[in-house]
């Protein structure tokens, strides 16, 4: 997910039964007649709405997530209209539940890198909330393995939500350029015993 669309996610977008959060909206933090001001909107292309497998570690921590917020026990038959003034239903909201800017995130997440810096020998040198996207497009080119490779991209196009195949073939031959080393190798053997 981008960050606004992370920022946006509500308890009526997740699927705990069939797995999936729904992407259909997101959150951004904007100057609307000279004051910053939450505004609600449509995610940034149409295929931006989409729907994102629930992994195992992503349910569990949402469902601890749910119930400490206190929605385990209510009922989640249809999905309200959603308002910013209204923040109940969005799962990330800070200690006074209020909604989080996407540069609070970003903010975060630096003072999360510094103090792992400080107490570890191996140092993250720059990530962003951008860097995981970028990981798990690479993580799911990875992984994501059939019949066609086409299928393959166009699958991970949709998890992703790029609105053009070719976003997603641009990370994609980046990982296969890193990967290139060992492709030629074991292309080299296959060759010597044909």
């Amino acid at each position: 997910m981008t960050k606004a669309e992370l920022l946006g996610l509500t308890w009526y977008d997740l699927d705990f039964g069939q797995e999936i959060i729904s992407i259909n909206h997101k959150i951004t933090y904007t100057k609307v007649d000279g004051y910053y001001q939450f505004v609600l909107g449509q995610t940034k292309t149409v295929n931006g709405n989409r729907e994102i497998p629930m992994l195992a570690d992503v349910k569990d921590i949402l469902l601890e997530l749910k119930q400490a917020a206190g929605w385990a026990k209510i009922s989640m038959i249809g999905k309200p209209e959603l308002s910013v003034n209204d923040t109940r239903p969005f799962i990330f909201t800070n200690s006074k539940g209020k909604l989080i800017p996407q540069v609070t995130m970003e903010h975060l997440l630096q003072r999360i890198i510094r103090d792992y810096n400080k107490q570890n020998v191996d140092k993250i040198e720059r990530a962003t909330p951008h860097t995981f996207r970028h990981s798990f497009c690479c993580w799911l080119c990875e992984n994501v393995a059939g019949e066609n490779s086409m299928d393959d991209i166009k699958y991970i196009q949709s998890i992703m939500g790029h609105k053009d195949a070719s976003t997603t073939l641009n990370i994609y031959s980046e990982l296969r350029k890193n990967n290139a080393k060992d492709k030629h190798t074991a292309l080299k053997l296959k060759a010597r015993k044909a």
